[in-house]
């Protein structure tokens, strides 16, 4: 399954331990994860104002950032960001579009591509082992 994490979820995985870190690290191990120059921008313009990684760190998260496939973004000529990677990741045939943005997750589906939380993307993708 092709997954695209929304900005907010590379920028959990790097500031906080949890869900969007959990998700981050299996996604790359299984070689699923979209991204695109947009959410690179994104990802250093709120890394470098609110979280000041040390140089070692942003080694980490350009080396991760890189292990995923990057995909080109939408024109600029739509009406803002959220949409520019909406369509970026409908166009490169993403199943799943994950974000924490609630205004987003309303939207539910772009196409055949769902948008859904981290959580959501989660028991999708792993769902828990049924008891025996």
């Amino acid at each position: 399954m092709r997954v695209f994490l929304d900005t907010n979820v590379w920028v959990s995985a790097f500031a906080a331990r949890g869900v969007c870190e959990e998700l981050l690290l299996r996604l790359l191990e299984d070689g699923s994860v979209l991204t695109s120059p947009l959410v690179w921008e994104e990802l250093t313009e709120v890394l470098t104002r609110k979280v000041l990684p040390s140089p070692v760190v942003w080694q980490r998260i350009r080396s991760l950032w890189c292990s995923a496939e990057s995909v080109e973004d939408a024109p600029a000529e739509r009406e803002d960001n959220d949409s520019r990677l909406i369509a970026a990741a409908a166009a490169a045939g993403a199943d799943l579009f994950v974000t924490g943005d609630k205004e987003v997750l309303a939207r539910s589906h772009s196409g055949n591509m769902r948008i859904v939380s981290p959580r959501d993307a989660w028991l999708i993708l792993y769902p828990p082992a049924a008891p025996h």
